[in-house]
């Protein structure tokens, strides 16, 4: 016997959010920074939300890295995607053009601020992924 409330729950089961939060601590948040973050799961990437404390414009651009288990270095990185706020508080991606959203576990994902950031002080990137 089922019902739609189990399947619905494990398909959430099956979803995951890597993310990053920039806090300028009140100033507005520079650009050249990065965060590294693992994947902990194989996946597809299916969305991307960027989200400012601020109606302003900044850009997110990912990248991915595939080190060895034992790497001393992170290694070359490959393009994965960017999203951006253009004078608006949230934009969210759900169709991902241009981007290469497989990930593997193990990947380390590097998110970095870029373009020219006005206004945004605290800003969180999150991607939504389904895992394989």
């Amino acid at each position: 016997v089922w019902n739609a409330t189990a399947i619905e729950d494990a398909k959430i089961d099956l979803r995951v959010d890597h993310g990053v939060t920039f806090d300028g601590q009140g100033s507005v948040i520079q650009t050249a920074k990065t965060v590294y973050v693992p994947v902990e799961r194989s996946g597809v990437i299916k969305a991307a939300t960027l989200v400012g404390d601020a109606s302003g414009s900044a850009t997110i651009t990912i990248t991915k890295y595939d080190p060895a288990a034992d790497a001393t270095t992170l290694g070359s990185p490959s393009a994965v995607g960017s999203i951006a706020l253009a004078t608006k508080i949230i934009n969210r991606d759900t169709t991902l053009s241009g981007w290469t959203t497989a990930v593997s576990e193990g990947d380390i994902l590097a998110f970095t601020t870029g373009g020219t950031i006005a206004t945004v002080t605290r800003l969180t990137c999150k991607l939504k992924m389904e895992l394989a």
